[in-house]
């Protein structure tokens, strides 16, 4: 007897789900109490140079090639694996080109949010601050697909883990000044069914190949 939808969602992201599910709650309850600007002023209020620091740099995990890194990884695990990445890469991917650029086109990013406001805002030298295409956040969707991923494949007490990497992946991006808490819950929940939808699809090939793993011939 197959396994339902519902059955895999729990028994492969169980850890995920809960953990990931609180923050992006708190996320939700946090807008509605504060909204969308006054949210970041405090976040930005509370930023030192160390935490810019670390998040600088901690921000690139959501960049589009560590997703494609971590699939070719899992190419050498099973490819059924890293065949559900490269499809969760590329759900995620098109969502978010169609939203900044369609429906929410032009929406304007913190920066040029506030100054158009008269508000100024901490800034810290080092990073290349955009002006528009804000919503919804593309990092967090890469983040939350990567993670969500890594929780389905592995063992499930290491999605605590994962989901609290998730979790500073997003929130990188409000510290550098770079979207709102608006834009990284949508691209965390993007990325996160994107991988959910990519699994399953995965799950329903019966090609016994998808079993397989890339190895190093010997000569």
């Amino acid at each position: 007897m197959k396994r339902s939808f519902k059955d895999d969602f729990w028994l492969y992201n169980k850890p995920f789900t809960i953990t990931a599910c609180l923050a992006l709650l708190f996320n939700l309850i946090w807008i509605l109490i504060q909204g969308k600007a006054d949210s970041f002023l405090t976040i930005n209020g509370l930023i030192t140079q160390n935490w810019w620091t670390f998040f600088r740099f901690y921000t690139h995990i959501g960049e589009g090639w560590s997703l494609v890194v971590l699939c070719l990884i899992l190419t050498f695990v099973k490819y059924r694996y890293a065949l559900a990445g490269l499809i969760s890469f590329a759900l995620g991917s098109s969502i978010s080109a169609l939203l900044k650029h369609t429906l929410f086109s032009g929406m304007l990013r913190p920066v040029a949010f506030f100054s158009d406001l008269g508000i100024d805002i901490q800034t810290f030298a080092g990073v290349e601050l955009h002006k528009y295409n804000t919503f919804p956040s593309g990092h967090a969707i890469t983040v939350f697909s990567m993670f969500s991923l890594l929780a389905i494949i592995t063992k499930p007490n290491w999605g605590y883990l994962w989901a609290f990497m998730a979790v500073l992946g997003i929130y990188s991006r409000v510290v550098l000044s770079l979207h709102f808490i608006t834009d990284i819950t949508a691209g965390a929940m993007i990325g996160w069914l994107s991988t959910l939808f990519a699994w399953r699809m995965v799950q329903s090939f019966e090609k016994n190949k998808l079993e397989g793993q890339w190895t190093f011939k010997k000569k």
